[in-house]
């Protein structure tokens, strides 16, 4: 009894030798893999990004140096909103996967089929990154799944942050007129020195009336900052009689086209490398924009700042007396 008890713990000793080795050797081969990179690319060569959702499919281009929308004309993306995305996915690293089987994929919809993103990377033309993004389990947390492997990860992503709409992507400030000099609308010339705005006479045979340089400065930083809200879907006619048009001079000059249709409104600007594209505007800087006239830009009543500050002790001793 005694010997069959010893030859039984002898085996059941062996067993779990036998079953720690299986463990640790399976966990070490695992462990190796945690904290590695998920996502093997180098950013900085990476030149076309596809985003994609069922049928709706976005494709960001590099072109020398920099990020277009080639279904849109070539548009310019928001590099700013590109880069840190790029970043994210390049410093993605493995953990413990939350699914190993290929049938965990449809439910965690990071299949070929059913999936709420996917996200290839380019490089020369070659893929290099194709990535599926699924349901989400936790805030900022969404499962992933490369798609060359059935290992399903829980990542430190959101979904909504890489958005499959080319408005989405697109630099919305690409109208923006920066440093400005001159405005020219269609009964008024404002002209910008280092002094401020002052209102300059198109005859030239009599003075230019008193400025309001708050009005004046809201029209030039309105321009200076501009944002569109997208481009338009169907662009309409620019018939002569309903358009609105301002000259701007910067670092280049620019007319501004501005339309209202119904209750949409909309903007162009010419020359420049977008062309003729036309994109819609939100109507309170419509409005800012539109709106303004020489009649709005006068100064009304003494209250109102309407000369361009001094910049010499003898001008402030006049405004004392």
């Amino acid at each position: 009894m005694n010997k069959l008890t010893s030859w039984l713990g002898g085996l059941l000793a062996l067993q779990l030798v036998l079953a720690a080795g299986l463990f640790w050797g399976d966990g070490a081969g695992q462990s190796e893999a945690i904290g590695q990179p998920l996502l093997e690319f180098e950013q900085a060569q990476i030149d076309k990004v596809v985003i994609g959702a069922g049928e709706e499919e976005v494709t960001l281009q590099r072109q020398s140096g920099q990020w277009l929308l080639p279904g849109q004309n070539d548009l310019p993306v928001d590099s700013g909103k590109l880069q840190p995305l790029l970043e994210q996915l390049h410093g993605l690293q493995s953990g413990w996967p939350v699914a190993t089987s290929a049938s965990s994929h449809q439910r965690f919809e990071v299949s070929e089929d059913t999936h709420q993103r996917r996200i290839r990377l380019f490089r020369d033309g070659q893929l290099v990154v194709d990535l599926y993004l699924g349901t989400s389990p936790g805030f900022k947390k969404v499962h992933g799944r490369r798609a060359a492997d059935t290992e399903v990860y829980a990542l430190p992503l959101n979904s909504f942050d890489f958005p499959t709409s080319a408005n989405n992507w697109l630099d919305k400030a690409l109208l923006a007129a920066g440093d400005i000099k001159r405005i020219d609308g269609a009964d008024f010339s404002l002209q910008k020195d280092e002094q401020g705005w002052a209102l300059v006479s198109k005859s030239g045979a009599e003075p230019a009336p008193q400025l309001d340089q708050e009005k004046a400065g809201q029209l030039g930083r309105t321009l200076s900052s501009l944002q569109v809200t997208g481009v338009a879907k169907a662009a309409p006619e620019f018939a002569p009689e309903q358009v609105i048009a301002l000259e701007v001079e910067g670092a280049e000059r620019w007319q501004y086209q501005l339309l209202q249709q119904d209750d949409q409104y909309y903007i162009r600007r010419n020359p420049g490398s977008i062309g003729d594209a036309v994109f819609t505007l939100n109507k309170y800087d419509f409005d800012r924009i539109a709106g303004i006239g020489l009649a709005d830009l006068q100064a009304t009543g003494a209250d109102e700042v309407t000369e361009r500050p001094a910049t010499d002790e003898a001008g402030e001793g006049e405004g004392k007396s």
